[in-house]
């Protein structure tokens, strides 16, 4: 209610300004400019309230979409990072049976491997020695099917 009664007195304020330029503007070629603009300007004046009222409000994202975006960010990073070390496994002859990745979230928000737990039959040595050199993971498990 406060801003139409705002509104109001400036559309007030600016017609009576407007009537007095009107009043003491000189006849001939000027005067048809200075109408023209004065009616434009008291045109916007009356129209700008409407325009600012109808503004519609943006909703506020809630905080729970960072989540879902970190969790989508964590499926996707741990699908790459299982599926690279299928590739690495396959490249040295091994065919790992599965294969599980466990991500983590760093303080500067960066995605790591926490460890990787590979179901494969024998040569769990070299599984684990390649895993760790080329994936940088500290915590390999290999397990035997």
């Amino acid at each position: 209610m406060n801003a139409l009664k705002q509104a109001i007195t400036a559309v007030c304020v600016s017609s009576a300004l407007i009537g007095a330029f009107f009043m003491i503007t000189p006849s001939g070629k000027l005067e048809k400019s200075m109408r023209y603009l004065l009616g434009l300007l008291l045109l916007v004046l009356l129209v700008s309230p409407f325009l600012s009222l109808s503004a519609p409000k943006v909703p506020e994202v809630p905080a729970a979409a960072d989540s879902v975006q970190s969790d989508t960010q964590l499926s996707l990073a741990k699908t790459q990072a299982e599926y690279i070390a299928r590739v690495l496994l396959e490249a040295e002859g091994i065919c790992p049976k599965k294969i599980e990745a466990k991500m983590d979230i760093s303080e500067q928000s960066d995605i790591f491997i926490s460890s990787l737990v590979v179901t494969s039959d024998g040569n769990a040595d070299v599984i684990e020695q390649l895993l760790r050199e080329q994936l940088a993971v500290s915590e390999v498990e290999v397990k035997d099917e």
